[in-house]
Order: C-alpha cells, then structure tokens, then sequence
C-alpha cells in the first residue's frame, strides 16, 4: 500500500483512517464524527469501506473524471445531469456549437 503523506503531522501516515482531518475515519468506523455524514454514501459501498479506500480507482475512471474537469462537464449519464440541471436550475450539457438562431 502506498503511504500518505499528512500535512498536519510529519511523518507518513500509513491508513488514510490515521489522518485527523479526514472523513475516513468515520467511514470506517460507521458512525457520523461531526464532519461527515456516513449515509447514504457508506451503504452505496459493497466492500468493508478500508477495503474500498485500499483499492483505489480504476484507471478508465481517473481518465474519465480527468476529461471531464478539464471540460468542466458533470460526469453521468443523461438522467443524472438532468438531475443536476433540475436542482440547479441551469443548462449544463453542451448547447449545440455555433451562434443562436438570429432574433429580430
């Protein structure tokens, strides 16, 4: 495993449960610790959630979330941007290119 870094101790920090900041701990340990809310996210994962933190994503996502921070487009498929755009009340996929349709 690789080892963390935790700017707020010196030294490695070899669990991301050993950072005091972080919301790792209380997802590890199921239970709410003031700064996260361990639910709904917590029953969304199949494995112990250690075991999810330990293994990381997969490449083809970080290519994915990659591409989309640089596009500044929501990751998803159509119905959960149309989520998004129905709770933020704003566009947020691609309009079509070129200029709009000429008013007069």
């Amino acid at each position: 495993m690789p080892r963390l870094t935790n700017h707020r101790v010196p030294g490695p920090v070899h669990q991301p449960g050993d950072r005091p900041l972080s919301s790792a701990r209380a997802y590890i340990e199921a239970s709410n610790d003031g700064l996260a809310s361990v639910e709904p996210l917590l029953s969304m994962v199949d494995p112990p959630w250690e075991q999810f933190i330990a293994t990381g994503p997969s490449s083809g996502a970080v290519a994915t979330l990659l591409g989309h921070e640089h596009s500044g487009r929501s990751p998803g498929d159509s119905v959960f941007v149309e989520k998004l755009e129905q709770i933020l009340g704003r566009r947020l996929r691609r309009n079509r290119p070129g200029r709009g349709p000429r008013t007069r």
